[in-house]
């Protein structure tokens, strides 16, 4: 193995490693019943990439790693760059044909920064070349580019819903196989007579296995007896209280000069953290409003409880997701369809800098994502107030708002809301319908 300082693509790495080539931000300890290696932190570190092409440096942020000291080399689980939206082409160059081959061919790139990091190949390990950067370099984000490799939201190599997911798309595809199949076969007697054809067509299954290093417990960066003298109590309540807490926001107070202000609180602190998931999807109107507003945010829980924002346009999705958080908090996690606009780009940006989640639902299947029946029921609500004041479709955004407000407001008899209502449940507090009561929409 080489000693050169250099990122190197591990095929079976379940998270990704770092050594002594990079800069360390934050280092948290790894839970207890780790004691067969030593000294490993899960840590946030960078590392900087010279462009060849460009010219310019690039410093590679890379959070919710294993911080081996002793490790020559850094190896990337590429599962967890393709988490945060980094693609990674990692079939070399020698292994495509000559058509197939194009400059994004056996690379890493980042669609948002412009970051395109063409690989080398040492059989049979894919790598690029880096360095640890200076301390002048990881501050200056003027005179280079920083590009955060990976999410701040705590890495779950292993994922039941992941699992599920990959498994129910996999019969999916199986299925349009197996139409394909049928209608080939109907046009072209050959494929059914023929075994090879039948095994090409049909085949569905392929078995691996996986060799990893599976972590559990959480992470601290404070020890018992280290918050024991700075609280002024007793290690006893020490350890009970690392073991009952958590520390979501850690910041890197070792790099703070006198010069410079500290950082203040980090955004995941500034809100309240929910106990439930969110689901989400877009409300499309029938024309554009008055306000100019073409559709809808629409958030909603499994107790009924809904919020909708208007957006001018669908692209703007992220600014409901920082409404959202700063009207009620960070949920556990957001759960939508495909769709990229709450999936990816400056959506998923603004969940990951709160430290939230994004999870999809079975494709084909739009009854999972719960917030199309609290749309439905919306729809209805709205069609009534429509008809009977007689409002102007142009007022479309203001009165679908409207009809979801009420609905959060009101006791369902939901078997999730437990005889209160939406609001109530999410706020933690008895609900208060004042500015709902006295008047109807359009009066």
């Amino acid at each position: 193995m080489s000693s050169e300082p250099r990122c190197e693509l591990g095929s079976h790495a379940d998270t990704c490693v770092f050594g002594k080539h990079c800069h360390t931000l934050d280092v948290t300890g790894v839970h207890s019943s780790m004691n067969t290696l030593k000294n490993v932190c899960i840590a946030c570190v960078c590392v900087a990439y010279d462009c060849v092409n460009t010219m310019n440096t690039c410093i590679l942020v890379f959070d919710q790693y294993l911080f081996i000291p002793s490790l020559d080399v850094n190896l990337l689980c590429v599962d967890q760059l393709r988490e945060n939206d980094i693609k990674v082409n990692d079939i070399h160059l020698i292994r495509l044909r000559e058509e197939e081959r194009t400059n994004e061919s056996h690379s890493i790139m980042c669609t948002d920064t412009g970051l395109h990091i063409p690989l080398e190949f040492n059989k049979p390990i894919s790598y690029f070349k880096c360095r640890v950067p200076t301390l002048d370099e990881v501050n200056d984000e003027t005179q280079n580019t920083t590009v955060h490799m990976t999410s701040s939201i705590e890495w779950e190599p292993y994922d039941d819903r992941s699992k599920m997911m990959e498994e129910n798309m996999r019969r999916h595809v199986q299925s349009q196989s197996r139409e394909i199949y049928t209608l080939f076969s109907r046009s072209n007697p050959y494929i059914s007579s023929c075994p090879y054809a039948l095994s090409q067509l049909l085949s569905m299954e392929q078995k691996g296995q996986v060799s990893s290093v599976l972590t559990k417990g959480k992470s601290y960066i404070i020890k018992p007896e280290q918050l024991a003298r700075r609280w002024r109590t007793s290690l006893e309540c020490a350890t009970r209280t690392i073991e009952k807490t958590e520390q979501r926001a850690l910041r890197n107070w070792r790099t703070v000069r006198g010069d410079r202000r500290f950082r203040p609180t980090q955004m995941q602190l500034k809100y309240p953290r929910l106990n439930c998931e969110v689901f989400c999807d877009i409300k499309f109107g029938p024309c554009k409003s008055l306000e100019g507003n073409t559709c809808l945010a629409v958030f909603a829980t499994n107790f009924q409880w809904v919020r909708a924002y208007p957006l001018n346009k669908e692209r703007d999705a992220h600014h409901s997701l920082s409404h959202l958080f700063r009207d009620f908090g960070l949920p556990e996690v957001l759960i939508s369809d495909s769709a990229l606009s709450l999936t990816h780009g400056e959506y998923k940006k603004t969940a990951s800098r709160a430290q939230v989640p994004i999870t999809g639902i079975e494709p084909f299947h739009p009854n999972q994502n719960l917030v199309e029946d609290t749309i439905r029921e919306g729809c209805r609500l709205y069609n009534r107030f429509m008809t009977a004041r007689n409002i102007p479709t142009a007022l479309w955004d203001r009165v679908f708002t409207y009809c979801l407000e009420i609905r959060s407001h009101m006791a369902l008899g939901h078997a999730s809301q437990k005889g209160e209502c939406g609001t109530t449940i999410i706020k933690e507090s008895t609900a208060d319908i004042s500015h709902l009561c006295d008047f109807i929409i359009y009066d």
